[in-house]
């Protein structure tokens, strides 16, 4: 008989049927293996190439941050606060100190109903601080206020 292998593997895969993104990964002995996002457009039946996998991954993940009503809010927040410091030439940061529960009703306030608790904020915050500082200069810090032992969200950005 006769065998033979494949040179090169191109694999299409979705996680579901309908989904318009599709991973092409491609695999071989004489190519640079990769994995591509592909999306479909289905109005002319044409597969456009979104890029690498790991590069859509940070798009994503860089959109999803910037348009969370959390991050907006405390950007909002310390908007305010800046605006109203701007004419003392000794402050060199502005802060913003709530409860989670406060800060639930503040996001709610501006964007409307959350799919959270406070208790859930609390842990989305501890989440979002590595990138709310690298990204956004905004240092989040999380202590005890008074006898009552509620926990304080404080968030601090230097005023440029």
């Amino acid at each position: 008989g006769i065998s033979g292998a494949a040179d090169s593997i191109i694999t299409l895969s979705r996680s579901k049927r309908g989904d318009r993104e599709t991973k092409m990964s491609i695999t071989g002995r004489d190519i640079v293996e990769r994995t591509l996002i592909l999306e479909m457009d289905w109005g002319r039946y044409r597969w456009t190439i979104l890029g690498e996998e790991h590069e859509v991954a940070d798009r994503k993940d860089e959109l999803e941050f910037s348009n969370d009503p959390l991050v907006k809010t405390i950007q909002f927040r310390l908007d305010e606060a800046e605006d109203l410091v701007l004419d003392d030439p000794e402050a060199l940061n502005v802060t913003w100190t709530c409860t989670s529960a406060e800060l639930l009703e503040e996001v709610e306030r501006l964007y409307g109903p959350q799919d959270t608790s406070s208790t859930g904020l609390g842990m989305r915050l501890r989440r979002l601080a590595p990138k709310l500082e690298s990204q956004l200069g905004i240092v989040y810090t999380q202590t005890r206020q008074g006898k009552s032992g509620r926990r304080a969200n404080t968030f601090t950005r230097e005023i440029l």
